[in-house]
C-alpha cells in the first residue's frame, strides 16, 4: 500500500469511529478536530504497527508465520503491539477483536490443514494490513488519549490574553505594519504592549530603510492568510502538548525545516511559500511583549538543526509568555481595571471557511478574530441572553478594524451560519442580529460563558466588599 492508501485508511477508520461515538451521543465526537485529530493518531500508529509488525510483508512470507496463541501469528502480534496503550476502559474492544481473529482461525482450519488457513489469513495482511488494523487503533486511540485531550481543551480551550488577541488583531490586519504601528498601551507599564524590536544586528533607522532590509513578509504579517495560520498552529500545538503533560511543551519541533512547517500548518509546497514561513517567523521572532512591571520578551524564539547523516531538518520554534494565556494570568495582578481587562482569556478556534477571492483571506482572518474578541468583550451578554447583539451596521463596524470590505460582509456571514463541505458553522443565529458560536464551538462558547459568570460573580463580591467596609467605618 502507497501512503495515499495508508491516509484513506485511517480517514475511513476515524470517521467511523467519531460516527459511532456521536450517534450515541458523546459530544466531543461533535468537536470540529475530532476526525482530524484521531485520523492524526491512527496514520502514526500504524506507521509504529508496520515496523513492529516487520510490515509489509508479501503473501508468501506471511503464510510461512503459521500460528501464535491460538490465532494466525499477524493478529497476535497486533494483540501483543496494543498491549502497552490498552487501559481497562478499552480492554473489551482489543478482547472483541482477539475473539473474533481467534474464532476466525479456528474455523478456517476446520477440516483444513493449518498451512491453508494460514493462506487465507496472510492475504488479508499482505492485500490490506492497514485496513485489518485501521478501525481497531482508532477505537482504542479515541478512548484512550484523542477524546481525553479534547475533553481538557473543551475545559481550558487554547486561549490568548484579552489584550494580547486585541494588539495582534491590530498588527495582522491587511495593510498594517508593525513597524509603522504604534498603539499608545505600548509605553504603559500598567498595560503591556507590542511593539517591533530591530534585530540586534541593525543600527537604529528609519522604517523604510528597515523595511527594505527585512523580508516583506516580515514586516507586513497582515498580507497573507498564512501568518494566521502560523499563529493558531503555534498556539494550539503548545496549548495541546501542555495539557498533554509536557514539561516544554512551549517548544515545537518541525522536521524538515521551513518546507515541514509550510506543510504542517496547511500553507502547501513550493519555494516562494517556504520563503514566506521564514519571513513570518522572522517577523515573530522580533516582535515584543512589555509586561505591566516593564520587563519585555519576543512572541517566539526559533532555530534550526540542519540536515544531516540522511537526517531532515529540524525546526524549533519557542512561544513566548505572551502567547501562552495562562502564563499571562501569572504576569498581570487581580486588582485594577486594566489588570483585569488583560486577564481575560480570549479563545482561539480554527480559522473559518472563507468566501471570495484569496487575496481577501487575510482580511477575513481579521475579522473572523475580530468576532470572537468582541464576544469575549461582550461574554456577560452572551450568557444573560443566549447571544451577543450585532447588527449590520455593527458588523461592518467591526469589519473596517479587520480591513475587510464591508460589501463582503454580507456574503461572509451567510457562509459563516452554515455548515459546508470546507467547514462547520463559525456563528448561529440566536434571533434576529444576535448571535452565538456555532455548535462545532461549543467548547469555546462555555468557555466564555464560564468567564463571565466568574466576571459577574467577582463584580458582586467587590460590591459587596465595599459594603461591609462601609458598614465597618460607620458613619463619618
Amino acid at each position: 500500500m502507497n501512503e495515499q492508501n495508508e491516509k484513506a485508511a485511517s480517514v475511513n477508520a476515524a470517521q467511523f469511529v467519531i460516527e459511532r461515538a456521536a450517534s450515541r451521543g458523546d459530544k466531543l465526537a461533535g468537536h470540529n478536530d475530532a476526525a482530524d485529530r484521531l485520523t492524526a493518531a491512527v496514520e502514526a500508529s500504524l506507521a509504529e504497527a508496520f515496523r513492529a509488525l516487520g510490515l509489509p510483508m508479501d503473501e508468501g512470507s506471511a503464510a510461512g508465520l503459521g500460528e501464535l496463541n491460538g490465532m494466525f501469528a499477524l493478529d497476535a502480534g497486533f494483540v501483543e503491539f496494543l498491549s502497552p496503550i490498552v487501559s481497562e476502559k478499552v480492554r473489551p474492544i482489543v478482547d472483541q477483536f482477539q475473539e473474533a481473529v481467534t474464532a476466525n482461525w479456528s474455523d478456517q482450519k476446520q477440516g483444513r490443514s493449518s498451512g491453508v488457513a494460514a493462506n487465507k489469513r496472510s492475504a488479508d495482511w499482505a492485500q490490506r494490513p492497514r485496513s485489518v488494523m485501521a478501525r481497531v487503533l482508532a477505537a482504542v486511540l479515541w478512548r484512550t488519549t484523542v477524546r481525553s485531550q479534547l475533553a481538557n481543551e473543551y475545559k481550558s480551550p487554547a486561549a490568548l490574553s484579552f489584550r494580547v488577541a486585541e494588539q495582534l488583531a491590530d498588527i495582522m490586519k491587511p495593510g498594517a505594519n508593525p513597524l509603522a504601528t504604534v498603539d499608545s498601551r505600548c509605553g504603559s507599564p500598567a498595560a503591556g504592549g507590542i511593539r517591533f524590536e530591530r534585530p540586534a544586528n541593525i543600527p537604529l533607522l528609519d522604517v523604510e530603510t528597515v523595511e527594505r532590509l527585512l523580508p516583506r513578509g516580515a514586516t507586513h504579517l497582515g498580507e497573507s492568510i498564512n501568518a494566521y495560520r502560523l499563529l493558531y498552529w503555534e498556539i494550539s500545538t503548545a496549548h495541546a502538548q501542555i495539557l498533554g503533560g509536557n514539561p516544554d511543551g512551549r517548544t515545537l519541533h518541525v522536521e524538515g525545516g521551513w518546507s515541514g512547517l509550510a506543510r504542517v500548518i496547511g500553507a502547501g509546497e513550493g519555494g516562494d511559500t517556504r520563503e514566506e514561513i521564514h519571513s513570518l517567523v522572522i517577523a515573530q521572532g522580533h516582535l515584543c511583549w512589555t509586561w505591566p512591571d516593564g520587563t519585555y520578551g519576543n512572541l517566539v524564539s526559533y532555530g534550526m538543526r540542519p540536515p544531516r547523516n540522511g537526517n531532515p531538518a529540524i525546526l524549533t520554534i519557542t512561544l513566548g509568555d505572551a502567547l501562552l494565556p495562562y502564563c499571562v494570568l501569572e504576569r498581570f495582578g487581580k486588582s485594577g481595571r486594566e489588570n483585569r481587562e488583560a486577564r481575560r482569556l480570549v479563545p482561539v478556534i480554527p480559522l473559518p471557511p472563507f468566501v471570495g477571492r484569496n487575496r481577501d483571506w487575510s482580511a477575513e482572518a481579521a475579522f473572523h478574530l475580530r468576532l470572537v474578541i468582541e464576544f469575549r468583550r461582550r461574554a456577560v451578554e452572551l450568557s444573560e441572553h443566549g447571544g451577543v447583539l450585532l447588527p449590520r451596521g455593527r458588523l461592518e463596524r467591526i469589519a473596517e478594524t479587520a480591513a475587510l470590505p464591508t460589501r463582503l460582509v454580507p456574503r461572509v456571514i451567510d457562509r459563516w451560519t452554515r455548515d459546508g463541505d470546507d467547514g462547520p458553522a463559525v456563528l448561529s443565529v440566536v434571533e434576529r442580529d444576535r448571535f452565538t458560536l456555532g455548535p462545532a464551538y461549543q467548547g469555546a462558547h462555555d468557555f466564555l460563558v464560564a468567564g463571565a459568570k466568574k466576571e459577574v460573580s467577582g463584580r458582586a463580591g467587590g460590591v459587596a466588599s465595599r459594603r461591609r467596609k462601609r458598614r465597618k467605618a460607620g458613619p463619618k
